[in-house]
């Protein structure tokens, strides 16, 4: 299920670290696979880096 997009900008945190926040829509199913995409604009272009993760429903019986 495509749930649209969620663009967070990430802010540097110390000298090798970012970070952001985000609120991921809610899903009717108990279980939901994500990917949130890095991406990074060089002079060179554009780099993506995929990250995947699974979400699960507090009232889930998995």
């Amino acid at each position: 299920m495509n749930m649209g997009y969620n663009r967070i900008a990430l802010k540097p945190v110390g000298e090798v670290g970012w970070k952001g926040q985000a609120t991921l829509p809610v899903c009717v199913r108990s279980r939901m696979n994500w990917e949130a995409r890095v991406l990074l604009h060089t002079d060179a272009g554009i780099m993506a880096a995929p990250f995947r993760f699974d979400t699960f429903s507090s009232s889930s019986s998995e």
